[in-house]
């Protein structure tokens, strides 16, 4: 039985506490970085608070998506320290200050991601941990 608070330990003697935040096929890094989400014509503009291969949280979009814009696709531009990339991408969740309040943004999901976009974002990622 693993024991989260260990951070990987063998233990027999702890209950398995599973936490659903962590249940995340890819490891999420608190990285921000300038960020441009396009949908239906319109270019939100923000930054990232973190980011995984697999998907990105958005925070402080200008203009603000509605809760219905979940499902949708739209481009996803990141600003990296050596030029940009872009990747399409899917709205999987919108939170703002009445309902989560701690979760005032955006998550996307990362679609369709070239091999050489990926190799850039992981670069930055693993270069600024």
């Amino acid at each position: 039985m693993i024991d989260q608070a260990g951070f990987g330990e063998e233990r027999s003697d702890v209950t398995k506490v599973v936490n659903i935040h962590e249940k995340r096929a890819y490891k999420r890094f608190m990285l921000e970085l300038g960020c441009s989400l396009r949908i239906h014509g319109t270019e939100h503009v923000g930054i990232t608070g973190n980011i995984s291969r697999a998907g990105a949280y958005l925070k402080s979009l200008n203009p603000p998506l509605p809760e219905e814009m979940v499902g949708e696709s739209g481009e996803l531009s990141l600003e990296l320290d050596d030029g940009q990339i872009t990747t399409q991408c899917k709205i999987v969740f919108i939170g703002n200050e009445e309902t989560t309040p701690t979760l005032d943004g955006v998550g996307v999901m990362f679609q369709l991601m070239p091999k050489e976009t990926l190799a850039k974002l992981e670069g930055v990622i693993h270069s600024r941990r």
